[in-house]
């Protein structure tokens, strides 16, 4: 019972019809100050909290963007050496097809 007299006791001046108005009036902003102060706190948190929201997904695009340059990176090395190997492969097969046709022409002429 103590407990709700407590929790009663903002509206004991508004209540009762022998308090002056400017006593009520001042109840009233009280209370309004309080709301407007809780409602501030709640929207600085809110506030805070989609900043961090932003910041972490800032990062996260930065990463994204970061390991997809990475795997392009990793496929241009890869292409680079694949096609390094064909030049090579055809210079091999080139200098084969040479040396035959050198051994050919040499027992030709013999």
């Amino acid at each position: 019972m103590a407990k709700l007299r407590v929790q009663m006791e903002p509206f004991r001046y508004t209540a009762d019809e022998k308090t002056p108005w400017e006593e009520k009036s001042a109840a009233f902003r009280l209370v309004n100050k309080a709301h407007k102060s809780k409602r501030n706190k709640m929207w600085r948190k809110r506030k805070r909290k989609h900043i961090a929201e932003m910041v972490a997904k800032e990062h996260e695009q930065f990463e994204q963007a970061d390991q997809e340059a990475d795997e392009w990176r990793a496929r241009e090395i890869a292409k680079d050496i694949a096609k390094r190997k064909v030049l090579e492969l055809l210079y091999v097969t080139d200098l084969q097809s040479l040396a035959i046709t050198v051994l050919y022409v040499y027992e030709a002429s013999n």
